[in-house]
C-alpha cells in the first residue's frame, strides 16, 4: 500500500504544485477541488513517475490511468488501447457516440473496470495504483 507521495525535485509537478509531499495515505484516496488547482497535474505526474510513491512493502507498483478527455469511447483513438480486438473497439466507439456525455463516461468506465480487473489478475503480487480523472464531466 502507498504510504506517502513525494514530488521529485525539478520535475514539472515540482514547478506547478504547491506541496512537495503528502501525509500518510489510505488504501483509497479521493482527490477533489476546483478547476485549475492541480488535480490533473498530480495524477499525470504519478502516472508519468515524476513523483516518488513510498510503499509499506517491497511490491512493484503498477500504475494505470483513465482520463475522460482521452479514454472516453467518444474520443478516438485513445480508448483503442483497452481492446485487443480493433473491431470490438470500433463497435464500442460507434455505440458511445450515440450517448450523452454522462452516459458515455459511465459506459467507458465500465469497460475500463474490465481492463482493471484483467490487470489485477495479471499482477496479483504487485501494488496497483488506479488513477481516474475528469469522470464527473457531464454527470
Amino acid at each position: 500500500m502507498i504510504k506517502k507521495i513525494k514530488i521529485k525535485k525539478d520535475s514539472l509537478a515540482d514547478e506547478i504544485l504547491l506541496f512537495k509531499s503528502t501525509d500518510e495515505l489510505s488504501r483509497i484516496n479521493i482527490l477533489f477541488g476546483g478547476n485549475v488547482v492541480g488535480k490533473t497535474t498530480l495524477l499525470k505526474s504519478i502516472y508519468d513517475k515524476e513523483v516518488i510513491l513510498e510503499c509499506d512493502d517491497d511490491k512493484e507498483v503498477i500504475t494505470d490511468m483513465y482520463s475522460n478527455s482521452s479514454d472516453n469511447f467518444r474520443n478516438m483513438p485513445g480508448c483503442l488501447d483497452l481492446y485487443k480486438n480493433p473491431l470490438e473497439a470500433t463497435l464500442q466507439i460507434l455505440h458511445a457516440k450515440e450517448l450523452s456525455e454522462g452516459q458515455s463516461i459511465i459506459y467507458s468506465i465500465l469497460s475500463y473496470l474490465n481492463h482493471i480487473k484483467q490487470l489485477a489478475l495479471e499482477n496479483a503480487n504487485k501494488t496497483l495504483v488506479i488513477l481516474l480523472d475528469e469522470i464527473d464531466s457531464g454527470l
